[in-house]
């Protein structure tokens, strides 16, 4: 009734709505830079903001998407008002009105998966025959979902019948997808209405940041930004929910980037035909803000190894610094296990009672949280600018030592090699997997001469490794496309020329001058991980906080009125008959 009352008619609203304007940046994420190989295919695509392109790298086709006209999606535009604006008047429209946060194929190419922080998500059929009629060989929007919140990372499910993706709640939504013949059926070019997903798992308030099947399909490796990889059972419905945990994976020291599984190939005789690789040994990889690389015994829940990509850097380096190529020197020897006090476990990284809003854009720091544990997200929101009269947001400081995080990491289809993205570094780190020790050693360091800061790295299916980076700057969208491939001595050589025909690369890259001669000058330069960084606050600091929020003050205000009015029955109760006016029932009609 209270809160009803300040909504409504109380007299300082509208000043209280002005103390709470949000710093312009806090008002959106910045944008990342996404990939996606289209498996058994030469299809390539890069999103950028809400700019996202596919292209036949072979060909230099393009390969478009059949998005409703503007009017049809006018509900979708009005739901991402908030976001930054990234594309010009003159682009074509995306898939989302707001910023792409999900570009993911499907396991056998049938789907591709988006999401945006339009808090929708999109499936797209993508099979042959699956083009929408009269729209000239797009692919055609198969099914979508609305979110609570705005997603954050997606997948699928090991057999690609279930798409799967998070929202910044911290749950892992499901939603299944049509059949690929279902799909191909429908013709016409229109947006399906958003459905209501099924909820798989939630992290309890803290953003989900990566998610991967197991190679065996019984299990879901989800990180969050509380330092922990969570290993899950998988359902034979995954609508029914996940409830069974298999147990989590701590040591990490500050926020879980990405996941990715590895397997080991072995060598199976066939008598007179040539020995056939077949599925071994598998091992969970996860990278994360502290640095490093760790493998896991997924099943056991048990580290392996761990590799340090990057080492802090200098003290009082700005973020920004990080982001124009403060990168720390690799380290190719596993870390000596006394040097890594896994300050994320245990009541760090539990799930229970951490957080209580994720989505960092739109509310403030929890009024109940305390230091270290239950903090809202870093980006803002009403807790950080209310109030005024000089006061002043207190600096966010991390847990873990100030070292550029891994962004992004991918295995080999033979499990041998992984490839790993460090913010801030133009050298993309090669590391040999050894079967033998589960240890990683470093191989190689690759540099593409006109690729600037990469941020994504994949692996195609004949082992091309693929990486897009660019210009970081919010108002960017081109995109710089590398590729490589194993030579003969098993290092790995730049070959984007070779591979990437000059087409299809104007396309995926379009690059604008005025960019590349900004991020020359030094200009205002993004970090990619700022979306991902968890704020730690003081006690003195929540304390400020909950005196600036307005539901604290609207609290403070009501348990004075209960007190007045209490006050006043106690002296009306002097004043008149006893119990204040109030009837007597005697115990025995009382129990009648």
């Amino acid at each position: 009734m209270g809160r009803r009352r300040w909504n409504k008619k109380h007299p300082d609203k509208a000043r209280a709505q002005q103390q709470h304007q949000r710093r312009p940046e806090d008002a959106a994420d910045p944008p990342v830079r996404l990939l996606a190989l289209q498996p058994n295919s030469t299809v390539v695509g890069v999103a950028m903001g809400n700019r996202v392109t596919f292209v036949d790298y072979k060909t230099g086709e393009e390969v478009r998407l059949a998005v409703p006209a503007p009017a049809e999606a006018a509900g979708a535009a009005a739901a991402a008002a908030e976001t930054v604006a990234t594309t010009s008047a003159a682009a074509a429209p995306g898939p989302h009105a707001g910023i792409l946060r999900v570009l993911q194929f499907s396991p056998d190419g049938q789907f591709l998966l988006t999401g945006a922080d339009d808090k929708a998500a999109r499936l797209w059929a993508t099979g042959e025959g699956a083009a929408a009629a009269g729209s000239g060989g797009a692919w055609r929007c198969a099914a979508a979902w609305r979110t609570p919140k705005k997603t954050s990372v997606g997948g699928f499910s090991l057999d690609g019948i279930h798409a799967l993706f998070a929202d910044k709640f911290g749950d892992v939504l499901v939603g299944r997808a049509p059949a690929p013949a279902a799909a191909a059926a429908e013709g016409a070019v229109s947006e399906p209405p958003l459905q209501a997903p099924s909820t798989l798992l939630g992290h309890f308030c803290t953003i989900v940041t990566a998610l991967a099947p197991s190679p065996c399909g019984r299990f879901l490796a989800t990180g969050d930004r509380e330092y922990k990889v969570r290993v899950s059972w998988l359902p034979e419905d995954l609508q029914a929910g996940s409830y069974e945990i298999q147990g989590y994976c701590f040591g990490h020291q500050d926020f879980v980037s990405c996941v990715a599984f590895a397997i080991q190939r072995d060598e199976q005789n066939q008598g007179d035909q040539a020995p056939a690789k077949v599925p071994g040994r598998s091992v969970l990889l996860s990278g994360s803000g502290d640095g490093t690389v760790r493998v896991w015994d997924y099943e056991a829940c048990t580290q392996l190894s761990s590799y340090v990509a990057s080492a802090p850097a200098a003290a009082g380096a700005a973020p920004a610094a990080a982001a124009a190529g403060a990168g720390g020197e690799g380290s190719s020897a596993p870390e000596e296990a006394g040097g890594e006090e896994a300050s994320g476990g245990g009541d760090e990284g539990d799930d229970e009672g951490d957080g209580a809003e994720a989505d960092g854009g739109e509310e403030g720091p929890s009024a109940g949280a305390g230091a270290g544990q239950g903090e809202a997200d870093g980006e803002g929101g009403e807790g950080a600018a209310a109030g005024g009269g000089g006061f002043v947001e207190p600096q966010r400081r991390s847990k873990a030592p100030a070292c550029p995080p891994v962004l992004s990491l991918a295995v080999s289809p033979d499990g041998s090699t992984v490839a790993v993205v460090v913010e801030g570094d133009d050298e993309v780190q090669l590391l040999d997997l050894n079967w033998a020790t589960s240890s990683l050693e470093l191989r190689q360091r690759l540099r593409w001469p006109d690729v600037r800061y990469p941020c994504q790295v994949a692996f195609g299916p004949t082992g091309q490794l693929w990486v897009v980076g660019g210009v970081p700057m919010t108002t960017a969208q081109s995109a710089h496309i590398g590729v490589a491939q194993r030579g003969p001595d098993g290092s790995f050589v730049t070959c984007t020329a070779e591979v990437v025909s000059p087409a299809a690369r104007s396309l995926l890259e379009a690059r604008v001058e005025e960019e590349e001669a900004k991020m020359a000058e030094g200009g205002e330069l993004f970090v990619y991980s700022k979306r991902l960084r968890r704020p730690a606050y003081d006690e003195e600091e929540v304390q400020t906080f909950k005196r600036k929020r307005n539901d604290y003050k609207e609290t403070q205000r009501l348990a004075a009125l209960r007190l007045r009015q209490d006050e006043l029955a106690k002296q009306k109760q002097g004043q008149g008959q006893p119990n204040g006016g109030a009837v007597e029932i005697a115990p025995e009609a009382a129990a009648a």
